[in-house]
């Protein structure tokens, strides 16, 4: 009997792509629309530590396009400017929030039978909602940090 994969979606696909793309091209607003909710809290949240300590002036803005955009493209570099690919089987972290794999590089459709080593970009989606016109949906955002503790970007 053969195995069912779960498979991304296409809005999920859409949400990665669109992330590299803003965060590739230094698009702030379009970079920061892509995070989730909770990882946009707590980035505000070091900005006001951080803006606390500083003697200069430093908008959020200047944060996020000097702190936080500068972690995140060093991390997905090797997606830059290369037609990266995305795998079609859904993944699911620990805490239940999808996983896609992104490859570099990949000039045509392949298909994975057996276990094999690859170069692989984790990016973890998770869902936000918002409330439109008297109604509650769901929308796909970018997981800013991989870890529990905020630490690690990507």
């Amino acid at each position: 009997m053969e195995e069912t994969r779960a498979q991304i979606s296409k809005e999920m696909s859409d949400v990665a792509f669109n992330f590299l793309d803003m965060m590739f091209n230094a698009n702030i607003e379009g970079y920061w629309n892509s995070i989730s909710k909770v990882d946009k809290a707590r980035i505000f949240g070091m900005y006001r530590q951080y803006s606390s300590e500083e003697t200069t002036e430093f908008s959020f803005r200047d944060y996020i396009e000097q702190e936080i955009l500068p972690g995140h493209t060093k991390y997905f570099e090797g997606l830059r400017d290369n037609n990266p690919g995305i795998s079609a089987t859904l993944r699911y972290t620990e805490e239940g929030e999808a996983l896609l794999y992104l490859f570099p590089d990949v000039q045509e459709t392949r298909i994975i039978e057996e276990e094999r080593e690859e170069l692989v970009y984790p990016l973890t989606l998770t869902i936000d909602t918002e409330f439109n016109n008297g109604e509650v949906s769901h929308i796909w955002k970018v997981r800013a940090y991989r870890d529990k503790w905020y630490e690690n970007l990507a």
